[in-house]
């Protein structure tokens, strides 16, 4: 079972990087650190392909709160990991037929991340992924590399390499978000009024995404032509 797992210090927990260096390297073998700089226009973009889901209105909320500046993201090998299940609450979320191997968590990582996000000034700018599948998938939005990929490198020796995207990374969804109790509930509402979107995301409590545009025909009248009035509910990712 996989040993490598990833720690995230996102741009405005950068102040106390090298406090969270250190507890890492108490408990931990550095094997890697990426210093990532995406574009501030594709946070809300990447936050999505890195977590697995589209949430815009998490991510717009994260974005600030977490900054979108340069992060650091730290790989480490833990020597004598204890793999458990998920917590009682996400247990129960789980799908019948039980955990496959990949998601159960490493107990000694879940635990660090939590004494991190304690004793930070913000626990939102420490993210970390404590099981094989989010490592993996977090491994892959960042470098593009397999956790294969990345355990076959001649450099795993706990030096910095800078990665600086020019584009938006490329979406692809965490495949165990339903089993996780993970996803937005997505409410959509799309009224064409030539035309008018409005987007509901109910998981934070407000409208998170609004669009409209109007063609004026002359200076004194609008032009209203309905094409259609859609709606409906879906869950799950978008």
């Amino acid at each position: 079972m996989n040993n490598i797992f990833l720690f995230v210090v996102w741009n405005k927990g950068l102040s106390e990087l090298e406090v969270v260096r250190a507890a890492i390297r108490e408990k931990f073998t550095i094997l890697k650190e990426f210093e990532v700089t995406w574009r501030p226009k594709d946070y809300t973009k990447n936050f999505a392909a890195f977590y697995g889901w589209k949430a815009w209105s998490m991510w717009l909320g994260k974005k600030r709160r977490s900054g979108t500046g340069p992060f650091r993201v730290i790989m480490v090998r833990d020597e004598n990991p204890k793999f458990g299940g998920l917590s009682d609450e996400a247990k129960a979320r789980v799908k019948r037929g039980g955990e496959p191997p990949e998601l159960a968590e490493n107990e000694n990582a879940y635990a660090f991340k939590m004494s991190l996000r304690d004793r930070m000034a913000h626990s939102n700018v420490i993210h970390s992924a404590v099981n094989e599948a989010e490592v993996r998938h977090n491994l892959k939005a960042i470098t593009g590399e397999t956790l294969e990929e990345f355990a076959a490198r001649k450099d795993l020796d706990g030096s910095v390499e800078y990665l600086a995207f020019d584009h938006p990374l490329e979406y692809r969804p965490y495949k165990y978000l339903e089993s996780r109790g993970k996803g937005p509930q997505y409410c959509e509402v799309e009224l064409k009024f030539n035309r008018f979107n409005l987007f509901l995301l109910p998981r934070c409590g407000v409208p998170t995404i609004f669009s409209c545009s109007f063609r004026i025909l002359s200076l004194f009248s609008f032009a209203f032509c309905i094409g259609n009035i859609k709606m409906g509910y879906r869950q799950g990712v978008k």
